[in-house]
């Protein structure tokens, strides 16, 4: 309450009114409850302050405590393929936090978050190809490849957000088809994945 009388004194010598005047004035009241709620806002201010440079400080820690996430895999050689069949994406062009398993084709999240992953096949077999982006044995999105009666390349693919817990799996599975097209030269198959946000 001090800063108080202080303020409204040093107001009064602004004002150029006499420290009797002034404090007998109907206005000291005003003046008061207006420095009142300027120090209630000042405090708020402060809270919010340091509850930002805690949140920040945690967001640090959490960063070096959790590194990126992130990789892609191709397919470097023909694979035979029927219902039910995971692809196993054998070359790593990219695999930050290992998360992705080549002997399996399985990528596992490491920590909970929202990913973004993207998938392409491809075939040089005329007849129909499905495979779809599987989380935990559920069909989250697919890609279809329609038979084609010349000899060529055919492609599809597909693209998805997803919010993933700690543990989860992801891969790709076929539904359809007999075989996938693989190439150390060309990467038709290929598959990507990486940790947006968490």
């Amino acid at each position: 309450m001090w800063a108080l009388t202080v303020i409204s004194a040093l107001i009064c010598l602004w004002l150029n009114v006499g420290a009797s005047e002034c404090c007998n004035s109907t206005d000291i009241e005003t003046l008061k409850s207006i420095i009142e709620r300027q120090e209630n806002i000042i405090k708020d201010l402060k809270t919010d302050v340091d509850l930002l440079k805690e949140h920040k400080r945690e967001t640090n820690i959490r960063r070096q405590i959790e590194p990126g996430v992130s990789f892609t895999v191709y397919l470097d050689h023909a694979q035979a393929v029927s219902p039910g069949i995971v692809v196993k994406y054998n070359r790593v062009l990219y695999n930050k936090g290992n998360a992705y398993n080549v002997h399996t084709g399985i990528f596992t999240a490491p920590v909970d978050g929202t990913y973004l992953f993207s998938y392409q096949v491809e075939h040089w077999v005329n007849q129909q190809l499905v495979a779809h982006l599987m989380v935990d044995g559920v069909i989250q999105v697919s890609a279809v490849i329609e038979g084609n009666e010349q000899t060529q390349s055919l492609q599809s693919g597909n693209t998805a957000i997803l919010g993933l817990h700690a543990g989860q799996s992801v891969w790709i599975e076929t539904s359809k088809g007999s075989s996938l097209f693989g190439s150390n030269t060309y990467h038709g198959n290929v598959f990507t994945g990486t940790l947006l946000f968490n």
